[in-house]
This record gives C-alpha cells, sequence and structure tokens, in this order.
C-alpha cells in the first residue's frame, strides 16, 4: 500500500496536539531592546539566569570544561548537546548549520529535544569528521526515536550562509560560489540523515545569511521556540522551505 506524503512544512508528520517548532526572527537590535529574559540570555549568556540552559559551545576547547555530556571531535569541528528538557542555545554561526530536534518524553510527557552546531566543511562528505559526526547525529536522532511519542518530534534546520562572511573576498564570484554550493550540499546532507530515520526531511526553518555576520541561537525547550538573531531580516532569505525546494527557494536569494 502507498504511503501518503506528510509534508512537514505543514507540520503533517505531528499529532494534531503536538506542536512544531516556531522561529521568533530578530536582529540584534530587536533583541537588545526587548527585555524579557530570553532576549537577555541571548546577548549575555554568560550572567545568571534562573533557568537551565545548555550553552552549546562550538569554539570550547576540551580543557574549558563545556560542552559536558555532548558529541563532539573538538574546539571548531561540531557540538551535539545531550537530549534534555533543558533550554539551550549557541552563538557564531557564520558558514555553521544547527539542527533542532524536539519531542515528548512517551514515560515523562516532557518535552526534551537537542541541538547541534556543525561546521560543514568538516562534517560534508571528504571532511575530516564526517563518519564519527554521522554516527553522532544519527544516534541523537535514534535516542529521539526511542524516548518519544510517535508523531510528537519535529526536526528543523537553520544557519549557514550563502554568501562569504570574510570581508576580502566578499566579491571574489569563485569564493562566493563555493559558499553558495556549501550551504546546498550541507543542508541536503543533514536532510538524508534525518530521512535515514524517520519519514520526514526536517523543515529548514530559516534560510541562510546573505551578509558578512553570524547568527546566535536560544531554543526554549517547553514551548518548542527557536529565537533566532540574525544581522539582516526581513528578506526571502529568512523563509522557510523544505531541502528538496532549495533550487526554488535559491532564486529568492
Amino acid at each position: 500500500m502507498e504511503t501518503l506524503y506528510k509534508n512537514p512544512l505543514y507540520s503533517e508528520h505531528l499529532k494534531k496536539e503536538a506542536k512544531p517548532i516556531m522561529a521568533c526572527l530578530g536582529t540584534f537590535r530587536d533583541f537588545e531592546i526587548s527585555a524579557d529574559e530570553t532576549s537577555k540570555r541571548l546577548i549575555h549568556p554568560n550572567d545568571n539566569h534562573s533557568d537551565y540552559c545548555e550553552d552549546i559551545d562550538y569554539y570550547a576547547k576540551s580543557s574549558d570544561g563545556k560542552n559536558i555530556g555532548s558529541k563532539t571531535c573538538g574546539e571548531s569541528t561540531y557540538v551535539i548537546s545531550p537530549v534534555s528538557s533543558y533550554d539551550k542555545m549557541t552563538r557564531y554561526l557564520y558558514d555553521c548549520t544547527t539542527v533542532v530536534a524536539a519531542g515528548r518524553d512517551k514515560y515523562t510527557e516532557e518535552e526534551i529535544s537537542f541541538l547541534s552546531h556543525q561546521d560543514p566543511f568538516v562534517i560534508l562528505p571528504k571532511g575530516r569528521y564526517c563518519g564519527q559526526f554521522i554516527c553522532d547525529l544519527m544516534d541523537s536522532l535514534f535516542q529521539m526515536k526511542k524516548r518519544c511519542e510517535e508523531g510528537t518530534i519535529d526536526i528543523v534546520i537553520a544557519g549557514g550562509n550563502y554568501f562569504v562572511n570574510n570581508l576580502f573576498n566578499s566579491h571574489d564570484p569563485k569564493v562566493m560560489e563555493e559558499s553558495r554550493e556549501i550551504y546546498k550540499k550541507s543542508t541536503s546532507f543533514l536532510s538524508k540523515i534525518v530521512l535515514r530515520i524517520f519519514d520526514f526531511e526536517p523543515v529548514i526553518i530559516v534560510g541562510p545569511k546573505t551578509t558578512d555576520r553570524s547568527d546566535a541561537l536560544f531554543y526554549v525547550n517547553k514551548w518548542r521556540r527557536l529565537y533566532i538573531l540574525r544581522p539582516e531580516v526581513g528578506n526571502a532569505a529568512t523563509e522557510s522551505f523544505l531541502p528538496q525546494d532549495i533550487l526554488i527557494q535559491e532564486g529568492k536569494w
């Protein structure tokens, strides 16, 4: 019997009562003038805050005592947080992408999640840590599948850079084209890993940056709300889409 395609862009892979991951997008200035607790944690992550939050630090060294319990191959490679009910954040996403997976624990009925931060140059095929990254990401996805109620798991991709983040090379056509190809390859690569385990594609919840600065992300676990701070908003590159539609979407950037 043919399986009916479920479009994750419209949450068709979720139960009616299960919420999708929703994005709250703004510039640094937007978050700076906001007085809420989420904005404070994004902009001043080292201050003391009342709620538990895992800071996924892509630049942490093994001697820093950070990323405890996370999967990583070391500084500036990739980090995958533990599956937990804590809020999660990561910063300084230039070329790097992130995967956020959320679901409802079948035993505790808590919302649980993990968040990753990975450099496409080291995790793509031919990259130094490709094999280990695939194993680690699949292990985290299998944990979600094992622990969560069916029909409650949602997965999204964010981050990435469609142009270049080096101002000195920003007008070099070859460098710009390489950046564009790396972004397309990395989102396709991540989508295929998810598809190995689940029967849906992860939504690219926000497209790539088209400027030379970085993204910062804060995920509120309980509400499945992903706060995304980036240099510019309001253009076509901030729209959500499926990896299979990237060539269509690319024409708008």
